[in-house]
């Protein structure tokens, strides 16, 4: 490198800071009288064998790169005989003895060169012999001859599908179910790898082992991987420097609690759902919220370094989840009205599947391996939707499952589902809804009504004592020094109490406001109402709602009792705010619409013209795309107006007196939560201009809603 000058240097420096992990750089001659210079990474070993294949391996790589560049001569220096002190015998002659083999198995004319310091006498006259020593040997040849399953190809094409039922696919799967049966859930697809190149490098490195150890020890080995480094081995083949880089682990602090805490969570992982540092059982019994979720028990677990060691800190928590059930019921619970009946309308579909489909995953009840499944669109109903079989005919999906499956479909009206496995998203398969079922563990992406949040709390919320319980019972199940994976690593937990820490209860805080004159401990609020706050004995009472509307939006014109029912809902909701503090005028505006885009709109505009603080919204088979138009213009509360929707199956099933008091108040827990967590409606323009506010600063304090 020194002969070839400081801008050679400087070029191998760049690149190997480009590329730490290529095995060869080719640089131009620089000062040296040749064409190009190729650094081959090497690393010697003490272990004869290895080194031997080492050497093998170098020479491969250098003629390959010599034919890519149409070189006609090339020179090589007598690798590790310098400062690494290899055995010379053995270098030299593994050298002559594999560039022979590639010039006679590639038949090509190229001249080999090797340089040799004028010091080392004995090198040269190794190298010597060796070349007037080595005879023909016609075993050495290696029969180029490549596979009968390859196929033919005129593009730059290394990657082939292999077709599936034939005997080379099935000679693979039943090799591959052999070592990995039961670790893997499905076989995609088997491509097979054309690279006359390193098929070449196999039959010499094999002919080679079987003539040195006389006795056939090829083994077939499965290495994961993620598909970047797929593409890199399918290209060029190997790379010796990552070999042990998965093995190499830091010796940080975080880094042994992480190995830790991921030794503590091998056994349960198999019946677990893991999410981060919790941990729930995987096919436990869900507490129905109603619709289409449940609240799941499970145990946090983390490991801490305090005064006494690493200490395991567990304790019990909740989540909600998603319930298995199959995609039709969850759909009929999701829009509020049973699809088998009313079907989804087309123009619903793509909305399904941005707003919550796409983020699920699904499985398929026909397959007995468990295999995820996202959801890509909806197609035609089951009755239309027709698959091509022996290449040309074609059936429909509900004659297919019959006469292929036996399997006769409930819901034909009902349309397929696209599906693809996230392996190969390019794959679809169109399945009937009724086979395609919401996978378990799946956490709640949706905002819960506040009868849902008083389930949650009765559950959530327990003593001290209980909690105590509670923990003792998962340290019981957890069972950690019958753990096999601790016992390996030889390690014991102490699980028969919990670590006693001190600890004191702080008093509960006072509620003040800042006065301007600075007294703070005169400005004390000594009671809160909800409502109405008494501030230095000046009552500042909620805005009055003025102007609200109800309008019933339905497909058809509503009858006598659809109207009554509108109209008692009117009537309880200024009667039930009242309680709460929150003055309702009375009168509503009431109004009908057919449930089109365009017309809701227009009363909307109007509406807000009308300077309508409030929409109730009431839906009767409106179908899911109104309701999302609806739910898209709440953002109109920033302007002045708060927008609800209420499901009239909702309003007929709470048709009686306490029911439908309980249900409006249901109703004012979720303005809670539109009105920015505030427990009552404040008008900002009446308390910034009161005479209260000119002469103090406050804040009003409220109850948000608890979302999980």
């Amino acid at each position: 490198m020194k002969a070839a000058g400081r801008n050679i240097r400087t070029a191998y420096r760049e690149q190997c800071q480009k590329n730490p992990n290529s095995l060869i750089v080719s640089l131009p001659s620089g000062q040296l009288s040749c064409k190009q210079i190729f650094f081959v990474k090497w690393e010697p070993d003490p272990n004869e064998e290895f080194l031997r294949q080492s050497l093998v391996d170098f020479i491969w790589t250098v003629i390959q790169n010599i034919i890519s560049y149409k070189f006609t001569s090339v020179a090589f220096p007598a690798i590790g005989c310098g400062e690494h002190g290899c055995p010379v015998d053995l270098v030299v002659k593994t050298m002559v003895k594999e560039i022979k083999n590639q010039l006679k198995m590639r038949n090509i004319p190229l001249t080999v060169r090797f340089v040799i310091q004028p010091e080392r006498q004995n090198l040269y006259e190794e190298f010597s012999n060796q070349l007037w020593s080595v005879q023909e040997d016609a075993e050495t040849l290696i029969n180029y001859k490549l596979p009968s399953t390859w196929v033919q190809s005129t593009e730059n094409k290394l990657r082939f599908v292999v077709p599936y039922n034939t005997h080379e696919y099935n000679s693979i799967v039943n090799n591959f179910d052999q070592t990995m049966e039961e670790n893997y859930t499905s076989i995609i697809r088997i491509e097979r790898i054309q690279n006359e190149r390193w098929f070449l490098q196999y039959l010499a490195h094999s002919q080679e082992f079987d003539k040195r150890l006389n006795k056939a020890t090829e083994r077939r080995l499965y290495h994961g991987c993620p598909q970047s480094a797929v593409n890199s081995i399918i290209k060029d083949c190997f790379n010796r420097s990552f070999a042990g880089a998965h093995e190499r682990k830091s010796t940080r602090p975080n880094d042994r609690v992480k190995t830790l805490e991921l030794l503590f969570k091998q056994t349960q992982r198999f019946n677990m759902i893991t999410i981060e540092n919790e941990s729930y059982p995987k096919y436990q019994p869900l507490d129905d919220l109603g619709g289409e979720r449940g609240i799941g028990s499970g145990f946090c677990q983390a490991i801490v370094f305090g005064e006494h060691g690493p200490t395991l800190n567990i304790n019990n928590i909740y989540r909600c989840f998603y319930q298995n059930y199959n995609l039709i019921e969850f759909l009929s619970f999701y829009l509020n009205y049973d699809i088998r009946k009313y079907g989804i309308p087309p123009k619903d579909h793509p909305l399904l599947v941005q707003n919550i489909l796409k983020f699920l995953w699904f499985v398929i009840s026909l397959s007995n391996k468990i295999c995820q499944y996202r959801l890509k669109s909806f197609g035609c109903p089951a009755s239309e939707h027709k698959y091509t079989i022996n290449e040309s005919k074609q059936i429909t999906a509900v004659d297919y499952f019959r006469d292929k499956l036996n399997i006769c479909l409930c819901n034909p009206h009902l349309p397929v589902v696209e599906v693809y496995n996230s392996n190969d998203e390019n794959q679809s398969y169109f399945l009937p809804i009724e086979l395609v079922n919401v996978d378990k563990g799946q956490t709640n992406l949706q905002s819960l009504t506040p009868a849902q949040h008083a389930k949650i709390e009765k559950k959530t919320v327990v003593s001290p004592e209980e909690r105590y319980k509670m923990t003792r019972h998962i340290v019981n199940e957890r069972g950690f020094n019958q753990d096999l994976y601790l016992k390996e690593f030889d390690i014991t937990v102490n699980a028969d109490e919990m670590i006693m820490l001190p600890a004191r209860i702080l008093p509960r805080p006072k509620i003040k406001y800042k006065s301007s004159h600075g007294d703070l401990d005169g400005n004390v609020i000594e009671r809160v109402q909800i409502g109405k706050w008494c501030l230095n004995n000046c009552f500042v009472k909620t805005y009055e709602i003025r102007t609200w509307a109800v309008v019933f939006v339905s497909p058809h014109e509503p009858n006598d009792h659809q109207i009554g029912l509108v109209r008692k809902i009117a009537q309880k909701l200024p009667e039930a705010m009242l309680e709460y503090g929150i003055r309702f005028n009375p009168s509503s505006i009431e109004k009908t619409t057919a449930a089109e885009e365009e017309k809701i709109l227009v009363h909307m505009i109007e509406l807000r013209k009308r300077k309508c603080e409030i929409i109730f919204y009431i839906l009767h088979q409106a179908g899911y795309c109104i309701y999302y138009m609806i739910k898209c213009f709440e953002y109109w509360k920033k302007l002045g107006i708060v927008i609800r929707c209420i499901d009239f199956k909702h309003l007929e099933s709470n048709n009686t007196s306490s029911k439908m008091n309980q249900y409006v108040r249901n109703l004012f827990g979720i303005f809670n939560t539109t009105a920015d967590g505030v427990n009552q409606f404040v008008s900002s323009i009446q308390s910034l201009t009161s005479p209260l506010v000119q002469r103090d600063i406050f804040m009003f304090f409220g109850i948000v809603c608890t979302n999980i």
